[in-house]
């Protein structure tokens, strides 16, 4: 029996001045958040709906952290790499397109407007999952559309659960959506190095196995 579902988040994080050839960009938002966290729960419950009135048009990831107290047991040294690069001392918290945003003031309409931006990197990603043998493949695909001559560009590819039962602790939260699980492919994603010119082509092929019985 499949025992999880998985969606998965192929994205480039870049700094980049205006160009001429875009193609839409998919909105990505992500929560740092624990089962052990009181006011992680309002969070989550004004968020989730949120997320699933726009699901299939946006990526969210959500990065289970070690503390309060015991923490979540989906911590991962992973989430907390991701923590580290904003900066994050608390939680919830809630990044929009990589920028801090309070929760509250997210809904619905702002994702149709995130939905109206576009970007200069054409992104696509095929996957096969192999429930016998916990296996996932990967094949991803980046084209730059444009020259990118500031900033540094990484790719990540974050393996997510799409609802999990198994994170409940203390704060009344027994069900979790858009769980972080795995990032490919380490927890720092992977350096382009260098000025990226327009036809540049990144290829990443891998196969990621989970251990255990989950």
């Amino acid at each position: 029996m499949k025992l999880f579902s998985i969606t998965f988040l192929f994205t480039v994080l870049f700094v980049s001045g205006y160009s001429q050839t875009k193609v839409p960009r998919v909105p990505l938002y992500e929560v740092f958040s624990s089962s052990t966290c009181p006011p992680c729960r309002p969070a989550n419950e004004h968020l989730v709906p949120v997320f699933e009135s726009r699901e299939g048009k946006i990526s969210v990831v959500k990065y289970q952290m070690s503390w309060p107290g015991t923490g979540d047991p989906y911590y991962t040294s992973e989430a907390n790499s991701r923590r580290n690069v904003y900066g994050v001392n608390s939680i919830p918290y809630f990044f929009r397109n990589a920028i801090s945003q309070d929760y509250s003031r997210f809904d619905s309409a702002s994702i149709d407007q995130d939905l109206l931006d576009s970007t200069g990197m054409s992104m696509g990603l095929r996957y096969m999952i192999n429930p016998d043998s916990q296996s996932i493949s990967i094949r991803a695909r980046a084209e730059a559309l444009e020259a990118f001559t500031v900033g540094a560009q990484r790719i990540y590819i974050a393996i997510v659960e799409k609802v999990t039962y198994q994170n409940k602790k203390s704060n009344g939260e027994s069900e979790f959506h858009h769980v972080f699980k795995k990032m490919l492919p380490e927890g720092g994603g992977e350096l382009i190095a260098g000025n990226l010119e327009p036809g540049y082509v990144f290829e990443f092929d891998s196969t990621y196995v989970f251990q255990g019985s989950y």
